[in-house]
């Protein structure tokens, strides 16, 4: 087993482990066997695979039918004879790889479709069918739509939602109103495929009133990407949706209110730029910029010269909806400005499809940066202006001591696309030259797809045999990733079977303390966040590659997984679902669930730290302390570990008491906390027990819980309470009058006990 983890991670399955797997009793050392022959992909080993398919073991032909999915068309014949075998879970594997081969296999997988008995496998199904043609799947789709099984009905749903087709429509806009809230979210975000008719506007408008914030959400986004004016009837419910506290929601209303000049004047836009929070104010930013609003091109130029690295790239993002003159003087400002603002606004450049010249980005081909050379060169591909592939391959040589593979690959990969069909072996020999695995990999599945016999070199192991040997043993108990963010924890169940290599990495980084203090760089609502990038940008990764452990363990929500640049590229970045995500199965490494926080993920934004991850084995640790934010109620907080106890053991002063019983005016005490402090732990507590000792109802609390943000949500507090909505420090407790003035304020810890404070505080308007 340890020889054959330590294959995997070098991609290769030597003569002596391949003859001895075929007859090795335990089912699992088979398996792995395979598993070692998916990685690389390679259509030499379909003979091996054929062999392994004769397997009496179905979850071994299983795993030989994920392999063949990942070889593609040459090992066609083999899925079929997977379609119509007697076991499910072999038909699962089929059915999946069938529909990567898109139209080869249609008509069988179809076929399969419509006898199968087994759920399991008819979902996996239903979720793949979008691969096929056109025509050949969607009345099979649109029949189970209205399924009475909700698993079935969404992934039915997932399919016609990435259809596009006329033919779908209607159904989608019944899923709209589907009880299930994913299925609603679906098939809103699927409308927003082609273009909208007035009956999907009237359906896509409806969802921006619907009851879960994320069917919200998807409607935002549809409206962000149409031209279609909102009606005038849904304004109001789309300015509702952009002063959301969820930040998903605000981030797309945001989008949708730049591509929508008439909705409002401006304002929200001005109050998100103006505002504490990056991700929104970045957003409104370059929403401001595409509807023209007054100040926004000062704004932008301004934004470029901070000293915010996070403002210089958001700046960078809104330049390319810049008209004009002002839009060139921003350009030029950008081309000579660092290497992070550049690749933010050539990454704008791509997503609104208002590309550099092929002039700019030639000239960006000089830059230190491998990751500004890569989309420069990507660029310029997409205007048929790529170098000619023998300047490409000159770069590739000149770029050969980059420590990031991109730039490399991405020349060599235009190479491959633009020579002549004799001269590709040529440019894929000189590709395999050197000793990056992540180059390699990326160049050798390009040419695959170009239908050439390329076969990805094995590479050293990248530890010794004992390291594996461990490996087999830290494997067999459980392992748990604390990931400590400025929103809360969120944690992982380590999933040591299915993709032990990639967990027992991910599990060393977290343990040296490679994450902390990385962010998360990419969020993308409904979809996924991102981090552990050591640059912050997408383009980073450790001094590793890891190789792909796929399976078809779905991407449902809650699902981690290890983001790549293409087959066998991973590294220390990952991800986390939010929403069912199909099309990542069976293509990414899904190393772990999502335990118990799911509430965390979905309030992660651009730019949030990971401040540390903590590492447990065995039985599941403790639950990490919640971050409780918004308006609370002391029930909530008394819940809250440690909490009850402040409360319990403080006795107030009973003079102070009697003091503050005969008070004669009415007073409002603001406490903005948070859950995971010790201060607020000690000090809020406290604060409860004194005011239900004074009874009556001349004290009114009101607690207000942050994140270690510190930023409170929209519209909790009096004016001018915490300007900007940020507190310094929690607890922050202010004790206001009957109009408003504050009267005292107490910061973190108070200096004397609380209840002699308020006496102090409220002396001079009692007059005591």
């Amino acid at each position: 087993r340890a020889a054959l983890l330590q294959s995997l991670d070098s991609g290769t399955l030597p003569a002596n482990l391949r003859g001895g797997a075929f007859g090795f009793p335990d089912a699992g050392i088979r398996r792995l066997a395979i598993r070692v022959l998916e990685v690389t992909g390679n259509p030499r080993d379909i003979a091996n695979l054929a062999r392994f398919a004769r397997d009496r073991n179905p979850a071994v032909v299983y795993e030989v039918m994920v392999a063949a999915g990942r070889i593609g068309t040459p090992a066609a014949a083999l899925i079929r004879t997977g379609l119509v075998s007697p076991a499910s879970e072999v038909r699962d594997g089929a059915v999946w790889a069938a529909a990567q081969l898109g139209p080869e296999l249609a008509a069988p997988l179809m076929a399969a479709l419509g006898k199968e008995k087994d759920d399991a496998v008819l979902e996996l199904g239903l979720a793949n069918l979008w691969r096929l043609p056109a025509g050949t799947w969607e009345s099979f789709a649109l029949g189970h739509a209205a399924d009475k099984d909700p698993l079935l009905r969404r992934a039915a749903a997932y399919s016609l939602a990435r259809s596009g087709a006329p033919s779908v429509r209607a159904a989608l806009r019944k899923l709209a109103a589907d009880d299930e809230p994913v299925i609603r979210l679906t098939a809103v975000r699927g409308l927003g495929k082609g273009t909208l008719s007035a009956a999907d506007l009237a359906v896509v408008t409806k969802a921006l009133d619907d009851s879960d914030w994320r069917v919200r959400t998807a409607a935002c986004a549809v409206l962000a990407s149409s031209g279609i004016s909102v009606p005038t009837a849904a304004r109001p419910a789309l300015l509702a949706c952009a002063g959301s506290d969820w930040a998903s929601l605000r981030v797309e209303a945001i989008r949708a209110l730049g591509a929508h000049g008439d909705v409002d004047d401006g304002g929200l836009l001005l109050e998100a730029v103006e505002g504490p929070e990056p991700w929104p104010a970045g957003v409104a930013l370059a929403s401001m910029a595409r509807r023209g609003v007054q100040g926004a091109v000062e704004r932008v130029g301004v934004w470029l010269g901070s000293g915010d690295r996070w403002r210089r790239e958001a700046a960078a993002r809104a330049v390319p909806w810049v008209e004009g003159q002002p839009g060139k003087a921003l350009e030029k400002r950008i081309m000579a400005s660092d290497d992070a603002t550049v690749l933010a606004w050539l990454e704008a450049s791509d997503v609104a499809n208002r590309l550099p010249s092929p002039a700019q980005l030639n000239a960006l081909l000089g830059s230190k940066d491998a990751a500004v050379r890569a989309e420069a060169l990507d660029l310029l591909a997409r205007q048929q202006a790529a170098p000619a592939p023998d300047n490409l391959l000159k770069l590739a040589a000149r770029w050969s001591e980059d420590t990031l593979p991109d730039a490399r690959a991405t020349a060599y990969r235009l190479a491959l696309r633009e020579s002549p069909a004799a001269q590709r072996k040529d440019v894929l020999a000189a590709a395999l030259t050197g000793s990056d695995w992540a180059v390699q990999a990326q160049v050798v599945w390009a040419a695959r797809k170009m239908g050439l016999d390329a076969v990805l070199p094995p590479r050293e192991p990248r530890h010794n045999p004992r390291w594996y040997a461990d490996l087999v043993q830290w494997m067999k108990e459980p392992h748990w990733l604390d990931f400590v963010t400025v929103r809360g924890t969120l944690r992982l169940k380590l999933d040591t079977r299915h993709a032990p290599i990639t967990a027992r990495e991910v599990w060393n980084l977290a343990k040296e303390g490679f994450y902390d203090g990385l962010t998360f760089h990419r969020v993308v609502p409904n979809f996924v966040i991102q981090g552990g990038d050591p640059r912050g940008d997408g383009w980073g990764g450790p001094d590793f590659v890891l190789p792909d452990e796929v399976s078809l363990i779905p991407f449902d929500s809650w699902r981690a997984g290890i983001a790549t640049s293409g087959p066998d590229t991973g590294g220390c970045q990952l991800f986390v679902t939010l929403t069912p995500a199909d099309h990542l199965t069976g293509h990414y490494t899904n190393f772990a669930a999502l335990v118990g926080s799911h509430h965390v993920a979905e309030r992660i934004e651009v730019g949030d730290v990971i401040r540390k991850v903590e590492t447990a084995s065995g039985s599941e640790p403790p639950p990490p302390v919640p971050y409780l934010v918004g308006r609370l109620s002391w029930k909530e907080l008394a819940a809250v570990p440690g909490w009850q106890a402040s409360y319990d053991g403080y006795t107030p002063d009973p003079g102070a008491i009697d003091q503050l019983r005969d008070a004669a005016g009415s007073y409002r005490i603001v406490a903005v906390l948070g859950s995971w402090c010790s201060d607020s732990e000690r000090e809020v507590p406290h604060l409860e027990k004194v005011l239900d000792a004074v009874g009556g109802n001349r004290f009114s609390l009101e607690l207000i819980g942050v994140d270690r943000t510190m930023i409170v949500g929209r519209g909790l507090l009096p004016e001018g309470v915490l300007p900007g909505r940020k507190a310094e420090r929690v607890p922050t407790i202010v004790v206001l009058d009957a109009d408003g003035q504050e009267l005292g304020r107490v910061v973190e810890t108070a200096e004397r006990p609380l209840e002699q404070l308020l006496v102090e505080f409220l002396a001079p308007a009692e007059g005591w």
